[in-house]
C-alpha cells in the first residue's frame, strides 16, 4: 500500500491560487472606477495661460503653455483644456517652478512659486491666446 504524502501540499497550493484569481478579480474593478472618478474631479485644474517670451515661441511649435493649480495632473490639464478650448491634446508637459528669495530693502522674503504645464495640439488645432 503506497501512500501519496505530497496529496495535501497539492490540494494547499490549489486552494492558494483558487483564492489568488479570485481576490486579483475583485481587485481590479474598484480601482479602474476610481481612477475615473479621480480624473472626473480633478479636470479643473487650469489658472490662466501664462505669457512670456518663451511661451511665444513655442506656440510655433503648437504648444501652449498655462499656469495650473499645485494640485493638478496631466489627465486633469488635459481634459480642462479639451472641455474649456474645444481641440485635442497630444501631450502634456508638467512644471514646477520653485520658490525664490527676493529682498526688499533689508527685509528678505520670498516670491511664490508655481506649476505650469507645457500642452502640445494635435495638428490642425489651434487656441487664441490674446497677449498684452
Amino acid at each position: 500500500m503506497a501512500f501519496n504524502l505530497f496529496k495535501k501540499k497539492e490540494a494547499a497550493k490549489k486552494k492558494v491560487a483558487e483564492n489568488k484569481s479570485v481576490v486579483q478579480e475583485t481587485a481590479k474593478a474598484p480601482v479602474v472606477e476610481a481612477k475615473k472618478e479621480k480624473r472626473k474631479i480633478s479636470s479643473f485644474s487650469l489658472s490662466l495661460p501664462h505669457i512670456s517670451e518663451k511661451a511665444g515661441m513655442l506656440q510655433a511649435q503648437n504648444k501652449y503653455v498655462f499656469k495650473v493649480i499645485p494640485g493638478a495632473t496631466k489627465y486633469g490639464v488635459r481634459d480642462s483644456i479639451e472641455e474649456q478650448y474645444g481641440v485635442l491634446v497630444e501631450k502634456v508637459a508638467m512644471i514646477r517652478v520653485s520658490a525664490k528669495s527676493i529682498r526688499v530693502g533689508k527685509r528678505m522674503g520670498e516670491k511664490q512659486g508655481y506649476k505650469k504645464a507645457v500642452v502640445t495640439l494635435k495638428e490642425g488645432h489651434k487656441i487664441e491666446i490674446a497677449s498684452s
